[in-house]
């Protein structure tokens, strides 16, 4: 069926909240005072996380002019486990949304499909479905992939980007 509501984004609150979470004890191993004030330093820390440079030499400069004063490399290696994090929250986020919609596929594998994600809209073949994540993985012969051996098998493709090709 289709969703009610949009895929969660990298960007959604509840995303950036839960990779907060994850890297808080991280946060107080480095340092514990930072503790002390736990919800502005949480506050700046999704403040750090909600942007496009989320390596941790950038979250740090980050966290540095909020005045988090001694910003080291220890803290930065740190912090380099941040974009895993948020990367792991939202994908939970996506399957949630997944079974909390009811998504399933509305394509089968083999089945020809294109999507204006693709370029020039090209038409290709669903190679696989990964219905947790409301994915297709569609495979071009036009951009290079591959059925089977070495190469790419595809493009990840999600379900609500994909149509049935003409």
């Amino acid at each position: 069926g289709a969703p009610m509501t949009p895929r969660p984004t990298r960007f959604d609150p509840d995303v950036i909240a839960a990779a907060v979470e994850e890297l808080w004890p991280l946060i107080l191993d480095w340092h514990s005072d930072v503790a002390d004030n736990e919800v502005g330093a949480k506050a700046d820390l999704r403040d750090a996380l909600d942007g496009y440079e989320v390596d941790g030499y950038h979250l740090a400069r980050h966290l540095d002019k909020a005045g988090w004063g001694e910003v080291d490399s220890a803290l930065v290696d740190v912090l380099d486990q941040g974009a895993a994090f948020v990367r792991r929250a939202h994908r939970e986020a996506i399957v949630a949304w997944v079974q909390r919609e009811g998504i399933t596929p509305a394509f089968d594998s083999g089945a020809k499909v294109r999507s204006d994600r693709m370029k020039d809209g090209g038409v290709g073949v669903i190679a696989k479905i990964d219905a947790t994540h409301a994915e297709y993985v569609v495979r071009l012969p036009s951009l290079g992939h591959v059925g089977s051996g070495n190469g790419t098998y595809g493009t990840y493709l999600n379900f609500e980007d994909v149509e049935a090709a003409k």
